[in-house]
């Protein structure tokens, strides 16, 4: 997934290509099935589950890591979301990243379900000790708003650092992070002032002029193509 996360649909066939042909000349123990692509499996590492024995690791299609998706009879049509391979992977990567407090950034044309992914992971795979937050950009959003909104929601720990309530973490997803407005040379203000976060782990409060160190936060994104 490091190497090979990175390209389009075309470069996945390139990839998978290369990637079962090194594999076989280095002569590996562990072979991807023939079906499919080398993206469509994860590493089941044989480890015990429950009173499960231990096994031999071996290559998992994705759908084979969840239990059968059931309809409830009396579900709303709005409400049935049906896994499949690709929102399991990347929800599975997601959890991973986040989970480490790495920042994950979804991409991918309109209607194919990157907040919902993300929505529903943050819904029901967090701790009580990580909160989720959620922010919209749009095209008129402003890096004050922006600050103003987040700043909020973060209390004083001491002198200059602030975060969520001590002992807890936030878990913001910036949905839409391609849509502000760029201004006469290029830039986007409230992706400089995440970037200022992201360079620095903080801003400036623009009252006092003096800069607040932000802790605890684990970032999400979602946008489409820029």
């Amino acid at each position: 997934w490091s190497v090979g996360c990175t390209t389009d649909a075309t470069g996945r066939a390139g990839f998978d290509k290369w990637l079962r042909e090194q594999m076989a000349e280095k002569g590996a123990a562990l072979l991807f099935p023939e079906d499919g692509e080398v993206y469509d499996y994860m590493l089941d590492e044989g480890r015990p589950k429950d009173d499960q024995p231990s096994r031999d690791p071996a290559w998992a299609a994705w759908l084979t890591t969840q239990p059968e998706y059931q309809i409830a009879p009396k579900a709303k049509f709005e409400d049935m979301i049906v896994p499949t391979k690709d929102s399991i992977c990347y929800t599975y990567l997601l959890g991973l990243l986040t989970q480490n407090r790495k920042m994950c950034m979804h991409t991918g044309v309109s209607g194919t379900g990157k907040t919902v992914n993300v929505m529903r992971y943050l819904q029901s795979s967090l701790t009580n000790k990580q909160l989720p937050l959620t922010l919209g950009f749009s095209a008129q959003t402003s890096a004050n708003m922006t600050q103003d909104i987040l700043d909020g929601k973060m209390d004083k720990r001491r002198k200059g650092v602030y975060g969520p309530p001590a002992g807890k973490q936030y878990f913001i997803l910036v949905d839409d992070l391609n849509m502000p407005k760029r201004e006469f040379y290029g830039a986007q203000p409230p992706i400089e002032l995440l970037r200022q976060w992201v360079d620095h782990k903080g801003w400036f409060d623009r009252k006092a002029m003096a800069f607040m160190r932000l802790d605890d936060l684990v970032w999400i994104a979602c946008m489409g193509p820029p």
